[in-house]
């Protein structure tokens, strides 16, 4: 619960100009294993495993934050690095909700 609620902190107050950026609201969780299981469970219409996944590992991204890409993978999950006041941090996103610049 901690690292998520430095990842939010961190996601809300991102101000370094990096080659990427976000490009509407979306899902990002801190590991693959999260995100797999978020869109698995959406699927699934599995509202459960959703809410669980939301309270501890996944949040939703807010438009406009910039991101290094560290790792894209050929399904379309992307691994990147947001940065803020506090330091990095490492989530994983899907390909379409982040933009080159």
């Amino acid at each position: 619960m901690f690292k998520l609620i430095i990842a939010l902190i961190i996601v809300c107050s991102v101000s370094v100009a990096q080659a990427e950026t976000v490009t509407k609201r979306g899902i990002a969780c801190l590991s693959k294993d999260s995100l797999l299981q978020v869109i698995r469970a959406n699927n699934e219409n599995d509202a459960q495993a959703i809410k669980y996944l939301f309270k501890y590992n996944c949040f939703v991204t807010k438009p406009g934050h910039s991101l290094s890409i560290l790792d894209r993978t050929w399904s379309g999950l992307v691994k990147a690095r947001v940065y803020g006041d506090s330091g990095a941090f490492v989530i994983w996103t899907l390909n379409n909700n982040i933009q080159r610049y």
